[in-house]
């Protein structure tokens, strides 16, 4: 754990006397003391960095020593002495100047704060407390600065959950530096079952804050998945709905808005990067996400965001920097999740974890694993539901593919694979992202030809993962093998590019037409409808071509860069709701 660094307290000044004995020994021996003396103080350097305790004590016991034998030296002399030891001991300043009395004043070394935490006498990390229940918390804890704790210190909450707890408490007895002593808070466990953790920290009578920072972590029962508990809520289902995805980040809402409006769409998925939003543990960034809320909320419209793409501190240290990935501790994204929950609570309506971990660049080139994402989701699921049951958890939609491991896993046993971990407790609607490629969505992948193709693939090398069809129907076959019929696919991204000079490895756009485009679209969602098992279906997108002209992403653009619409918009815009 970081410690901050220790704090400096003042302590009171000492002035040593002489006997008359020693004044009149001193009045003798007056000039080679005071030659002595000056050499002394010659020969000191001067200090630049702050000393340690023990140079502290040694410089001061030192500078009394010759404090004392000057002021014995001069008792008797028509001067004034004033030998002065600041915080940081040397260089020390002598001062003489023809007038009497003697005055000797020292000022002694500034002690320092900290804390360490020993154990818990209470309430061990991950006791399960009753909801509501109350109880104390206490722990034990060394000073391990040199400064005493006097009344006045406190221990005071930093972060995360309060559990029902004060401000701060006030330790009422001195606590000498080296001793131990316990410190308790009086909690209350929340109602909603979930893991949850508080973090204190100490604190001097001004407030400044030192040492290890405290750590309470208790479990409100609720349904168990594995080690970890998840919320007893029950699932949310959404009906089928209609969405699209933009990135309003940084910009005008006002022709996004406008956009969607005119569509006749009500949701809007925006992805969120986690990287950015908490750039350092707990500075958290809501400023663009405030502005999208508040501004597609005003407007009747519901939000989905989709997070994603750990921030560099909290990822492996092992891991291939050069690419996306996950975090090393699931509960560091579970913890940011869930400030987002309640901070947006009832309004942004849906949240997609994570996005195609699946693939080797957005899992850090690390080995891909069904179980280790399960265990996100579980984290991520229990903060979001504790923060805001009524939001619908998704799980991260899979890339369709049949490449091999290392470089992906097939989406189709990928998914098998997350349930085998425990999926279906763990959310409450499939994602997906069945793409379309160049064939059109109701196509089956096994038969589809078509002449004159640029891109071959769907054609050359048969396999599910080309089929808008084929990817849906495929889920929801290994969801009924799984017992979980109840829930809805999301097809969080789906659409097809069309460009007549496509980006590298987007040949297949060449294939699309804007007209093929527009069609291949409105039949999707029309597909999607009749099913009677999709939830909200989000086109991938309104705007790239706007923000990002000439990128891959722009090719599934639906407006061009002046917002004017393409012949998808018109298409969606006049397909029956």
């Amino acid at each position: 754990m970081a410690r901050p660094s220790p704090t400096p307290t003042a302590s009171p000044s000492h002035t040593p006397t002489l006997t008359a004995a020693e004044a009149a020994q001193a009045t003798a021996i007056a000039p080679a003391v005071a030659t002595a003396v000056a050499a002394t103080l010659t020969a000191m350097p001067t200090a630049t960095a702050s000393p340690t305790p023990d140079q502290m004590a040694t410089a001061t016991a030192e500078a009394e020593k010759i404090a004392t034998a000057v002021a014995a030296t001069l008792t008797s002399m028509p001067i004034s002495v004033t030998v002065t030891v600041e915080a940081t001991p040397l260089p020390v300043t002598v001062t003489v100047s023809p007038t009497a009395p003697l005055t000797v004043t020292l000022t002694p070394a500034a002690c320092l704060n900290d804390a360490a935490y020993l154990a818990d006498v209470t309430i061990p990390d991950k006791t399960q407390i009753a909801p509501g229940e109350a109880f104390t918390k206490t722990w034990a804890v060394r000073n391990t600065g040199t400064c005493d704790w006097s009344p006045g210190y406190k221990l005071r909450y930093v972060r995360s959950a309060q559990m029902g707890g004060p401000a701060e408490v006030v330790i009422s007895d001195t606590v000498a530096a080296g001793d131990s002593t316990e410190i308790s808070v009086p909690l209350i466990a929340p109602t909603k079952p979930g893991q949850y953790t508080g973090v204190w920290q100490l604190a001097d009578a001004e407030g400044m804050p030192f040492g290890e920072v405290l750590t309470v972590v208790i479990v409100v029962p609720g349904a168990v998945s594995g080690d970890i508990v998840l919320p007893d809520v029950p699932p949310v289902k959404v009906e089928f709905g209609y969405g699209i995805q933009a990135h309003l980040w940084d910009g005008d809402l006002e022709p996004a808005v406008s956009a969607v409006l005119n569509l006749g769409f009500n949701w809007v998925k925006q992805q969120v990067e986690w990287r950015v939003m908490e750039p350092e543990n707990g500075n958290y960034q809501w400023g663009n996400t405030d502005r999208i809320v508040n501004g597609l909320t005003a407007h009747g419209l519901k939000p989905m965001f989709s997070v994603v793409k750990s921030p560099q501190w909290a990822r492996p240290s092992t891991t291939d920097f050069n690419v996306e990935g996950p975090p090393a501790d699931p509960q560091e994204f579970a913890e940011f999740l869930g400030a987002m929950a309640a901070r947006y609570k009832g309004r942004v309506k849906a949240y997609e974890v994570w996005n195609e971990q699946n693939l080797h660049y957005e899992w850090g080139n690390e080995p891909l694993d069904p179980a280790r994402y399960v265990t996100l989701l579980k984290l991520a699921y229990a903060a979001i539901k504790t923060a805001d049951p009524e939001a619908v958890v998704i799980s991260g939609a899979l890339t369709p593919t049949g490449a091999p491991p290392p470089w992906a896993i097939d989406d189709y046993q990928y998914l098998e694979g997350m349930y085998q971990n425990g999926l279906k407790e763990a959310c409450d609607a499939i994602g997906a992202h069945p793409s379309g490629y160049n064939m059109p969505p109701d196509a089956d992948w096994q038969t589809w030809t078509q002449p004159g193709l640029v891109f071959q693939g769907p054609v050359n090398n048969r396999h599910h993962s080309w089929s808008f069809k084929a990817t849906m129907e495929g889920y929801r076959n290994i969801m009924l093998k799984y017992d979980d019929g109840g829930k809805t696919i999301w097809p969080t991204e789906f659409g097809w590019a069309s460009s007549a000079q496509p980006s590298a490895n987007y040949e297949y756009a060449a294939d699309n037409s804007l007209e093929q485009q527009a069609a291949y679209t409105v039949k999707a969602y029309q597909m999607g409808k009749a099913w009677g098992w999709v939830g909200v279906m989000f086109l991938w997108n309104l705007n790239f071509k706007v923000v990002a002209p000439g990128s891959e992403q722009a090719q599934w653009g639906i407006v061009d860069q002046f917002w004017n619409p393409l012949p998808v918009y018109h298409a969606l815009a006049a397909m029956p709701k």
